[in-house]
């Protein structure tokens, strides 16, 4: 159906980790046989009925598009995650998204090691791309848990903002990705994987958690990240992490295992006076260090070791 996106598992088997794997989509069949991890048939088969094959988008009986365009999506069950698909061969401006459709409380995609968040309703993010790619999936947060979410879509929205070798450019024109004085974005990275979060001391906000405001993290549950940072807050994992007055600021990563990694700090000049405290060997870090990149031997997962205090 228009606006569903799947998520697909691959078991590269005795290929490298880190290859590269191509898929061909074949639209235009009408049966299909369900077979077990091991190829094993299930005796199970499905029938679609195609309408327009070989199209992109759906269109009326001229063949024409019109825009804006309300699409449903749906969840088995109530939840307040959507997955989502770009229907259209058009880069989507994520800022005019979230603009356009006042349910929307913030977008993430996966980005192959974790799901993070691309913007909040109040348009902060971690990453500094403003756009998703023509056909890729991503998640939408919405104000009301539910089986049934109505996207709107709308010529203002769409973009054709490309840069070297057909991919999209970073846009920073809509979304709020420069350093301001209160914010901080934390980066952990280990073997070819990294993790970024944002902090932010806001007047505006509130120290308590604050769906809307915070963004929690997400984790795909049959496949655990290689590396992820969070800060914590009545016991929910965030990536975004607003606040207004707090002195201290508890930290948790989820690693593969015992790792090397390196933390890095990137923010504002409000951020001068918070060191990171490692609880375990009692050492503190300054923001200094930090935004130089302190690297850590054998750490492992833990949600009581690293805390940011304000001195």
């Amino acid at each position: 159906s228009l606006g569903l996106a799947f998520s697909l598992w691959v078991d590269n088997e005795g290929l490298a980790s880190n290859g590269v794997f191509s898929f061909r989509l074949p639209k235009e069949h009408n049966s299909y046989r369900y077979v077990t991890d091991l190829n094993t048939p299930t005796g199970v088969s499905e029938q679609i009925s195609r309408v327009g094959v070989g199209r992109f988008i759906s269109e009326d009986e001229s063949g024409n598009t019109t825009l804006p365009q309300t699409i449903p999506v749906t969840n088995q069950n109530p939840s307040d995650l959507f997955l989502v698909g770009n229907p259209y061969m058009m880069h989507i401006d994520i800022a005019k998204l979230v603009e356009a459709n006042p349910s929307i409380l913030g977008i993430k995609k996966y980005d192959g090691n974790v799901t993070t968040t691309y913007t909040t309703k109040d348009g902060l993010s971690t990453l500094s791309s403003g756009v998703v790619a023509p056909m890729e999936a991503f998640f939408i947060v919405v104000d009301q848990p539910g089986t049934l979410a109505l996207i709107k879509f709308t010529q203002e929205m769409m973009t054709t903002s490309f840069g070297v070798g057909g991919r999209a450019q970073t846009r920073t024109r809509t979304l709020s990705t420069n350093y301001s004085s209160g914010q901080l974005r934390l980066t952990a990275s280990s073997g070819g994987h990294q993790h970024t979060i944002l902090l932010n001391e806001s007047q505006k906000s509130t120290d308590s958690y604050k769906k809307g405001e915070d963004s929690e993290l997400v984790f795909d549950g049959g496949v655990d990240p290689k590396i992820s940072i969070f800060s914590i807050i009545e016991d929910k994992a965030l990536d975004v992490n607003q606040f207004r007055a707090s002195n201290s600021i508890a930290l948790g990563l989820h690693l593969d295992g015992k790792q090397t990694i390196t933390l890095r700090a990137d923010g504002g000049y409000t951020w001068k006076s918070w060191v990171l405290l490692d609880q375990l060997t009692q050492k503190e870090y300054s923001m200094v260090e930090l935004e130089r990149g302190i690297r850590l031997v054998d750490v492992e997962t833990n949600t009581d070791r690293f805390v940011l205090k304000k001195q």
